[in-house]
Order: structure tokens, then sequence, then C-alpha cells
């Protein structure tokens, strides 16, 4: 019937019914990631289009999509286009003054300078024995790093002697003489001596060499310095030797006047001395206990205690060949007088001896044994 066309609804003659767009109130269908054209009116309520999340895939990308620094691949994915230099208009470098930039040429979009802020590096972000010293900055010449006045930086500068507490430098002895400047003169307390052996030829001056000596100019050892004439001459085994007749008056150093040549008391060293009594008349001793003879003596007289034995040696250092010498026992007690050489033999036995009283023997020496020449 022709009634039944209600709103939004129109009969056409043939009595069918479609649908009237001018007789019903429509929505809108917008969107704002889709261009949506005509959209007015377009539905029967409004509606809202937006693209969801992950529903542009790489099949969905049309091939002009892909611009400056980028490529769409066969599959229609993109990927950044590494092949221009710049592969993008505008590259920039990444430089850097204190730090050192590996690459940094067209790295990014525009120029970049780097720097490292200051207090930005701790002690926590410094690794142990990294910092080398081709590292540090070059100071002035011959100074030292150290803290500045008030502890909280480090800095170039000089060491005040003044805070360096010394030790004190001393000789270890007599080989070296510390004269001056040995107090606090070293960090920690030394002493020094001459090494055994330091002193080699290398280290002496020629001036050390007094009379008597040379240094060879090769070697620098000292050397005995002989005499061209030959009065003295040298050994195998570097002694002097002086020659035969080679000692004569003009060479021996002169004395006090009417003073002679002649032997110490001891017999060790050969002096200048006045001539005496004793030099010249025969020297008795009277001894009453054991007793060594000395060169002067001529008479030795023992007195024994009873009972007992007082040995008497009689010395040959020193003694010349042809010396007598009278040891006799001078009192009447039981004691006994025994006579024995320092060396050598008397009469070919070891000893003699007597206790008769008043009775002794007059003996000679022959350079190496004593004889008895005569009997008291």
């Amino acid at each position: 019937h022709a009634n039944v066309a209600g709103t939004g609804l129109t009969q056409n003659d043939d009595g069918s019914l479609e649908v009237d767009p001018t007789g019903i109130t429509g929505g809108t269908l917008s969107s704002t990631d889709i261009t949506v054209t005509d959209g007015s009116d377009a539905v029967l309520k409004n509606v809202t289009l937006a693209i969801a999340a992950d529903a542009v895939t790489k099949e969905k990308i049309h091939a002009n999509v892909a611009g400056t620094g980028l490529t769409q691949n066969d599959d229609g994915s993109l990927e950044v286009d590494l092949s221009g230099s710049p592969m993008i208009a505008g590259a920039g470098d990444i430089t850097a003054t204190d730090i050192t930039v590996n690459g940094g040429e067209d790295a990014v979009l525009k120029s970049v300078q780097l720097s490292i802020a200051n207090n930005a590096i701790i002690t926590d972000k410094i690794l142990n024995k990294n910092i080398t010293p081709e590292k540090i900055a070059n100071g002035v010449a011959n100074q030292v790093l150290k803290t500045n006045a008030d502890g909280n930086a480090v800095e170039w500068g000089t060491i005040d002697t003044n805070s360096i507490i010394g030790a004190n430098l001393t000789a270890q002895d007599g080989s070296i003489e510390v004269s001056t400047g040995g107090t606090g003169a070293t960090l920690i307390a030394s002493s020094i001596k001459v090494a055994e052996g330091g002193i080699t030829p290398s280290k002496l001056a020629a001036e050390v060499a007094g009379v008597g000596l040379t240094q060879n100019e090769q070697t620098k050892v000292l050397e005995l310095s002989v005499d061209s004439d030959g009065d003295v001459t040298m050994n195998n085994q570097g002694g002097l030797v002086i020659g035969a007749d080679k000692v004569t008056t003009a060479k021996i150093k002169e004395g006090t006047a009417n003073h002679i040549l002649r032997t110490n008391a001891d017999a060790t060293a050969v002096e200048w001395g006045a001539i005496t009594t004793v030099s010249i008349t025969n020297s008795i001793v009277t001894k009453t206990d054991n007793y060594t003879t000395l060169i002067t003596d001529d008479t030795v007289l023992v007195n024994p205690l009873v009972n007992t034995v007082n040995t008497i040696t009689l010395l040959t250092t020193g003694v010349l060949a042809g010396k007598k010498i009278i040891v006799k026992k001078s009192n009447d007690t039981t004691g006994t007088v025994k006579v024995i050489s320092q060396s050598g033999a008397i009469e070919g036995t070891s000893s003699i001896q007597t206790n008769v009283p008043y009775q002794g023997w007059i003996l000679q020496f022959d350079g190496t044994n004593w004889h008895i020449v005569g009997h008291i």
C-alpha cells in the first residue's frame, strides 16, 4: 500500500520501496589520521575512524613514501639509505677538543661540539693506572705536581725545602769526611764510606804519586820510581833492591855532630847517637831470676835462690859473630844456673847448667851457635 513508505523511504510507481536520503538526518564520518571526503551526513550516526596500532604493515606502504635518506625494499619495508654522503641534507659532524671522537664525520643531523662538563670527572670514573705522564699537561721546567696551599687542587710548583723534613748524611768511617751540609741533607738517614777496593787506579790523580813513586800514564797504577843509574832496581816481586856498594856516605842523611850510627836499645832500628860508656866498655848485670840477655850485655852474674833454677837465655837476634859473654853463678846457694840459646845450640846441645858456687863460662857466638871458649 502507498502508506507503507515511512520516514526515510519512498514508494516507486511500480510499488517498490527504496531509501529516501533526503528524508534521513545523517551522521558524520570523520578521522584525525585518515582523510575523509564528503563524510558529512554520510552515515546514520557520527563515526570517527583511526588507524589501529600495528595496522600499517610493509605491504600497505606505497613506493613514494621513501623520501630523502630512506629507501624501500622489494617487500615494501623501509630502511635508511646509507649510500649517500651526506645521506641526509644538513648532516653534521661530532667534534670535541677534550674527547677523542672516532667516526664523527656526517654522524648527526647537524654539527655537534662535545666537551667534558665541569666537575664531571670524579675519582670513580678514572680507571686505576690509566693516567700516564703523557696525559698530564706540561708545566714549567723543573717543577713538580703538588697540592696548593689549601690542599684542594693539584698544581705545578717548586718544592719548598722548609716542607721537607730531612735526615742526616754522615760518614761511616774515616775514609770520607762530610765537611758541611750533611744535616738534613737526605730523605732518610744515610752514611757513606769508601768501599773495600773502591780506590782503583783510575781514581788516582797524578799528584798522588809523591817522592819515590810515579803513575803509569796508561794504567794509572802507582809504580816505584827506580833511578836510571842502577843504584836501585826492582825485583820480580816489585820490591826495591839497592845495588852493591851503592849506599855511599853522600846517600846517608846527616845526623848530629860527633854522633855515630848504632842500633837502638831493642836492636830494631839504626839511629844516630852519641858514643856512650856502654858502647865501649863491658856491661855487667846481676840477676836473681830468669833473664834474656841484651845485645849490650857482656857479663851476667846470677844469684839463684836455694833449690831454684834460674834460666839465662842468650840473645841471637841482631848479635854479630864474635860476640863474647860471661855467665857466672855468683853465690854459694844450692840453686842452679841454666843457660840456653834463643836459637841454635850451645856446644851442640840445647843447654848447659851448674850449681857449683862461683862457677861459670865464657861463651862466644859464631853467627849461628854459641861455643864455650873458657871456664870460670
